[in-house]
């Protein structure tokens, strides 16, 4: 298959899916989260998006944000993701040395966000290369998710800091 073709194809779909807002950002506003509490949801995986919106619940607080900073916190899908990032580390791990990643690549691996590593780890697979790690460090920069994390729009591992 043609890797750049389809990396433009994954990559439009997600910069669908970010400009139609998505029901994450429906709920960030409806709540009127602060953007750490909203960077927080983001950060999370799609997996515990849904479970974590369905049953937030701020009672009679004044600072909404704040008592959802504490569900996150709470939160069975949040704890769950303490776990499977502890196993996604093994992953990363296993992906760097699979492609054979130099120091800088790999670190760059281990500093994304839980969510853009899997999709990374999912859709790495570069035709015969001289150099793997640069090609790795392209790939990864032309993500509209990193771009966004790079623009300052949203932390690399605001999630991964709180928990």
């Amino acid at each position: 298959t043609n890797v750049s073709a389809s990396f433009m194809s994954f990559a439009r779909a997600k910069r669908s899916e970010m400009e139609d807002g998505g029901p994450v950002d429906r709920f960030v506003q409806h709540w009127g989260l602060d953007s750490r509490a909203a960077d927080a949801l983001r950060g999370l995986p799609r997996e515990a998006h849904e479970e974590i919106m369905a049953n937030f619940r701020p009672g009679s607080s004044d600072n909404v944000s704040a008592s959802f900073m504490a569900f996150i916190k709470r939160s069975r899908a949040a704890q769950a993701t303490v776990v499977d990032q502890g196993r996604q580390g093994d992953q990363v791990e296993d992906f760097v040395r699979h492609w054979g990643l130099d120091e800088r690549a790999a670190d760059m691996m281990r500093s994304l966000p839980y969510d853009l590593r899997e999709e990374v780890m999912s859709s790495f697979n570069p035709p015969a290369t001289q150099n793997v790690s640069a090609t790795f460090m392209a790939f990864v920069k032309r993500s509209p998710r990193y771009q966004q994390c790079m623009e300052g729009s949203q932390p690399l591992n605001s999630v991964e800091r709180f928990l």
